[in-house]
């Protein structure tokens, strides 16, 4: 079963919960009564009800805006414990007049006393590699199934988690794979890792509530255990500066940017191919979803695997999506057909690292797992046979 869903209304979490609603926990086969459902579309607008909307949007963007940026500066400083920012955020609080100023004071507070000063590091810009251009319209969408527990006995045996071993095995395969394209870069690639910023409490769950974070992947550490702590050490350092602003700031901070021109933008930096002409900021979007523990059904048919397909982005044509389900941790891999036309050699290298991980910590369990997706042709064979890379996608469950 193929479900596409635009991510502008539901994120990973969302959608996991939304496969859960519509699957059952147990095979029910038979005929079923017929629900009785009395929900009804909302009334469709008219142009002037959509023109006052929109105006009384835009005539609360300011406080809206003022006010983020007042708690961002807030939030920064107190991360930090920077002097210079406490200050930046007490001004800009006590400078604004009115009501306005009153609803700001009352929102974010009074800052606390700093200590010391910190300085934020510089993040660098990512290194070129072949997948770092302007994208086209073709995809390539590969994957595979991993054993769970052979992750889980991996990050046991290394005291770390989960999500620090898919980065690794993310990076290893990403090295191996460069290396044979004769274009690993010095300098290890940046990573985009999407970060759900769900609380429970949002008035509308069906909704995108994902930030990011921007984590060194260590493509240049050639030991496999090596790479994990260096992929942990990463992650660590990401996510610590990733907290000195809260994510919903972030999230809030992008709503403010009008529709229309957002979408204008990204439509021109595809047009320019500026994936062609700027240095790019991150390498590659690599996702690690949670979803469900239980096996689900269709009826009668049992759900056996859970294939991710994300979305890939002017500059960055290759994104790895990792989804749980049951005892399985299943890969699915969304790339720019032209930019990285063998992604299924890129699938087999994320297996072939995992079971190096497992024998470097003594938990190998021969054979590796597999997947009826014909391991062991190559990237290249399936690449040169484009109606049976897409016969492939279309067996998706």
């Amino acid at each position: 079963m193929l479900n596409k869903v635009h991510h502008a209304t539901i994120d990973g979490a969302s959608g996991v919960e939304m496969l859960s609603m519509l699957l059952d926990v147990e095979p029910r086969g038979g005929e079923h009564p017929a629900i009785e459902d009395d929900w009804a579309p909302d009334r469709v607008p008219g142009q002037l009800e959509l023109v006052g909307r929109a105006t009384a949007s835009l005539l609360g963007r300011p406080r809206t805006a003022m006010r983020l940026q007042v708690r961002a500066v807030n939030e920064l400083a107190q991360r930090t414990r920077s002097k210079g920012l406490g200050r930046v955020a007490d001004q800009m609080r006590r400078g604004l007049p009115g009501p306005a100023g009153d609803a700001v004071r009352a929102i974010t507070g009074t800052a606390r006393e700093p200590h010391d000063e910190r300085p934020i590091p510089p993040r660098a810009l990512a290194p070129h590699t072949p997948f770092n251009h302007s994208i086209t319209p073709h995809r390539r969408f590969a994957y595979r199934s991993a054993d769970l527990q052979q992750v889980k006995d991996i990050k046991a045996a290394l005291g770390l988690t989960v999500n620090d071993v898919v980065m690794a095995v993310c990076a290893g395969a990403l090295r191996r794979y460069l290396e044979t394209h004769d274009a690993l870069p010095e300098d290890p690639l940046v990573s985009m890792v999407p970060v759900s910023i769900r609380t429970g409490e949002e008035a509308d769950r069906w909704t995108n509530r994902v930030s990011a974070i921007f984590a060194g992947l260590p493509t240049d550490v050639a030991d496999p255990i090596q790479r994990v702590r260096a992929a942990r050490a990463a992650m660590l350092d990401a996510k610590e500066r990733f907290d000195m602003v809260p994510a919903d700031v972030l999230v809030d901070a992008a709503s403010l940017a009008p529709p229309a021109l957002a979408n204008r933008a990204a439509r021109l930096a595809a047009r320019l191919h500026l994936g062609d002409r700027v240095a790019p900021v991150v390498n590659v979007v690599i996702s690690n979803v949670p979803g469900p523990r239980i096996p689900h059904y269709l009826g009668e048919a049992r759900m056996t695997h859970f294939y991710p397909a994300s979305a890939i982005t002017e500059g960055v044509g290759l994104n790895i999506t990792v989804q749980s389900y049951c005892d399985a941790l299943d890969f699915g891999v969304v790339a720019c057909r032209e930019l990285t036309p063998d992604a299924w050699r890129l699938t087999d290298l994320l297996i072939e690292e995992i079971e190096a991980l497992a024998v470097a910590t003594g938990t190998s369990r021969s054979p590796a797992a597999t997947t009826e997706t014909g391991a062991g042709t190559t990237g290249d064979e399936k690449a040169d046979d484009k109606k049976a890379g897409d016969k492939k996608a279309g067996k998706k469950k």
